[in-house]
């Protein structure tokens, strides 16, 4: 599938502009979507941070995911 660039990027301006990311209701939702999405893909951003960067399970934990996962 190809993406075409210029017409997602008009496509975003507009969204944006409609002012509907100003809503908190949208934003909190997107965090909480965000979030889910993290937790699910997990074990995937930890084997796309070994491939590379060569870190550890752990050191991606420690560096890395920790600190993403408080924020939520």
């Amino acid at each position: 599938m190809e993406i075409n660039i210029p017409n997602l990027i008009q496509s975003e301006r507009a969204f944006f502009k409609s002012g509907k990311t100003l809503e908190v209701d949208f934003r909190t939702g997107k965090l909480k979507l965000l979030s889910k999405i993290f937790q699910e893909q997990k074990s995937n951003i930890y084997q796309a941070l070994y491939k590379g960067f060569k870190k550890s399970g752990l050191q991606s934990v420690l560096t890395e995911t920790k600190y993403i996962i408080n924020e939520f």
